[in-house]
């Protein structure tokens, strides 16, 4: 199995509960997909109401649940748009190099904000907010 060592200091400041895989399994590989993923999960607890992890018992427990188990909150059916549900996502891939950069973030909230405005003055705005355009 994997195991992470807990006992070497590492300097990579943040919350555990907000933090990427990376973070704890290569901190010499931190930097903008870091804050990326982090973003992501303040997103998911904006929508959700609650601290990600909240089920879990202790800082240890979330660092296997997201380093080892690549494990991610859930998206229940209807908590968000379906083109939020997709982008968040994107940004908490395991895999860093396939998140995507703050800039093309940037762009893809500009176009998700566009379809909400263009559907608002059509009258076609739907309570799911779904969009007319993917993520």
């Amino acid at each position: 199995g994997t195991f992470i060592q807990f006992t070497k200091h590492t300097h990579v400041p943040g919350s555990v509960i907000y933090m990427a895989p990376e973070c704890f399994n290569a901190p010499q590989e931190v930097g903008e997909k870091c804050d990326v993923f982090s973003l992501a999960m303040v997103w998911w607890e904006c929508y959700a109401g609650e601290e990600p992890w909240d089920e879990l018992p202790n800082p240890i427990a979330v660092v296997n649940a997201v380093a080892v188990k690549d494990r991610r909150p859930q998206i229940p059916d209807g908590m968000m748009p379906p083109q939020v549900s997709k982008l968040i996502a994107k940004c908490w891939d395991t895999d860093y190099h396939k998140r995507p950069s703050c800039a093309e973030i940037k762009k893809l909230c500009a176009l998700m904000r566009d379809d909400l405005l263009a559907e608002s003055r059509n009258g076609h705005l739907t309570p799911s907010g779904q969009g007319s355009r993917t993520v």
